[in-house]
């Protein structure tokens, strides 16, 4: 590369063909499934939360001298391996192979910069499909942001397609008007019902903000589909008659999709839907058939967004059917896959961590039960047993022992972890339902002045440990204050989770009972109060009909699924957690 403005060329291609080597030296584990939880999503979610995102190619001169951080290495690993990725979308596998060994061959000794990148490849297209690659690409490296593509169903065969920019933060709107000189020239893919073909989907351009195609053999029952296998860099967005077709489609068969293609349609509703953009329940329809799905990315790109689901329900009524849905969609793969970790496959691996880890959170009893033997066996032998933490399934086992547990459990673990300062390794002391505990608990970090710990162990367990928290906050605040100068910025560890009218209202009060805080306490006050009300916004749009869909779709499901797997060996489990299979 010339200088550090390209870096992207390095670090994006070097990312990139990590996952063509995996692949041919570990073609089971699905490498390129994996590339959109682990690169595409990243690269994304860095991309679309913020105005202050940057391009790949960036003037180093005007970055401040150390400011690198977290957000720039997902732009400049990830987004340009994905980046690169894309170009399968619009280029053959033979142009993009030529096109790189000519790149390669003619610079062999020398530095580079996009636009030899761009020459090599519009070279070897030239007798193929003609393609004007910096045109194209110049769009996608010189600006930030990542586009979102809405499809709507105008005529028998005809389709609106129209690109704006899309965020996720919620100091940001939804999307943002694109100035004429800022727009992306993306390279479409797309494929419909009676077409149902994914291996050579159909291709366009959109090159304008708004255009129109005819879709030839499009008939009004079909779905469509667009960003097939997620190749682009875009999100897609669809009426809600396409969005309620694709559901019924993965009800009656979801292995019309490829993998790559359900992941997509999963990670792109949940995003838009949680950004405020669709109705939840669009994206939850498309849930419905996940009992029978046994893919490792689809789960990942589901079970991602659920943290901020649950954050919303979980103080509601609503949030016993939530979990229910979620305890009966989760319980089959559970079943198939079971409890042993020995296993040297990768992609089982990850995906018996992941079945056990959300079984338990849902309330499936045979993960309860299991992870409370495996607790008792460490508790009463501790010279012989120790769950070593792999992947942080020992979190998972002590929150649903505790969870499942008695006072005598929770003064166990307690006693074992009394001295203990690892916010992660005692966190699960909060799992507890016991108010009583929960509140003896913090006023015991109170006293030690780590109320700040004892609040941030609670927040996301339950209900019940939410509430005393917060409780905790607003009555002692006085008393907080005093021995922390800091306490205001507690607030912003609580935003995430007030939605109601009745949280509003008491964030509201606190700021008019605390009007003189420092200026900087209030920025960070306003930002928090900015969250609920959007937090609100939320919840008053989705919450109906949410608690409609929980209704329906739980009505004949049973409270609790048995379990019809394997018999669990907790020996060969104690096991296996002692020694870290090597996989990576």
């Amino acid at each position: 590369m010339d200088w550090w403005d390209e870096i992207w060329l390095n670090e994006g291609f070097a990312s990139f063909f990590e996952y063509p080597a995996i692949d041919h030296v570990h073609p089971e584990w699905q490498i390129w499934d994996q590339f959109l939880s682990e690169t595409l999503c990243k690269g994304m979610a860095a991309d679309e939360g913020s105005r202050l995102t940057r391009s790949m190619v960036q003037n180093v001169e005007d970055t401040p001298v150390g400011v690198y951080d977290f957000q720039d290495q997902e732009i400049t690993y990830k987004k340009s391996a994905t980046i690169v990725r894309s170009f399968g979308s619009f280029l053959s596998d033979e142009v993009i192979q030529n096109g790189l060994r000519t790149y390669l061959n003619t610079h062999i000794y020398g530095s580079v910069d996009s636009d030899d990148l761009w020459t090599a490849l519009s070279k070897a297209d030239r007798d193929v499909g003609g393609t004007d690659v910096k045109r194209m690409m110049d769009s996608w490296t010189l600006q930030a942001g990542v586009p979102l593509v809405t499809v709507s169903r105008i005529g028998g065969d005809s389709v609106k397609i129209q690109q704006t920019q899309f965020f996720t933060i919620p100091e940001e709107p939804a999307t943002k008007q694109l100035p004429d000189d800022r727009r992306w020239n993306i390279p479409l893919t797309y494929t419909y019902k009676s077409e149902h073909d994914f291996q050579s989907p159909l291709t366009t351009w959109l090159l304008t903000e708004e255009d129109t195609i005819k879709i030839r053999g499009l008939t009004r029952p079909d779905w469509i589909v667009f960003n097939v296998n997620q190749t682009g860099y875009y999100r897609v967005n669809y009426d809600n008659e396409n969005w309620e077709k694709l559901a019924e489609a993965l009800k009656r068969n979801f292995k019309v999709f490829p993998t790559q293609t359900r992941a997509a349609l999963l990670n792109d509703a949940f995003t838009l839907a949680l950004a405020g953009h669709i109705d939840i329940v669009y994206a939850l329809q498309l849930t419905e058939y996940l009992h029978l799905e046994t893919e490792y990315v689809v789960w990942e790109m589901v079970l991602k967004h659920l943290p901020k689901m649950y954050s919303h329900f979980f103080r509601l009524p609503d949030f016993a059917l939530f979990e229910k849905y979620w305890r009966n969609k989760t319980t089959p793969l559970y079943n198939s896959l079971g409890w042993d970790l020995s296993t040297s496959d990768l992609l089982e691996y990850r995906k018996r961590l992941q079945s056990i880890k959300v079984s338990c959170a849902y309330g499936n009893n045979h993960c309860l039960q299991t992870s409370h033997q495996l607790f008792r066996m460490e508790m009463d032998n501790p010279q012989n047993v120790t769950l070593v933490n792999i992947d942080g399934l020992v979190k998972t086992v002590y929150c649903a022992a505790i969870r499942k547990g008695d006072i005598d459990d929770w003064m166990s673990f307690h006693c074992k972890n009394n001295d203990d300062d690892d916010f992660e390794a005692t966190s699960p002391i909060c799992c507890t339902r016991e108010a009583w505990l929960l509140q003896w608990y913090l006023e015991k970090h109170h006293r030690q002045n780590k109320t700040y710990i004892g609040m941030m162990k609670m927040l996301d367990k339950s209900k019940v440990g939410f509430s005393t928290a917060w409780e905790f906050f607003l009555e002692r605040f006085d008393e907080l204050l005093e021995k922390e100068e800091d306490a205001y910025d507690y607030l912003s560890n609580f935003a995430p989770f007030l939605n109601t009218e009745e949280d509003l209202q008491q964030v509201m009060e606190f700021g008019s009972r605390y009007n003189d805080m420092p200026t900087s306490a209030a920025a960070s006050f306003y930002r928090s109060l900015d969250i609920v009300k959007r937090n609100r916004s939320w919840l008053d749009k989705n919450r109906d009909s949410v608690a409609r869909w929980l209704e329906d779709v739980t009505r004949d499901l049973p409270s609790h699924v048995p379990y019809e797997g394997r018999d669990v060996d907790l020996s060969k489990i104690v096991s296996a957690s002692r020694i870290q299979p090597d996989l990576e």
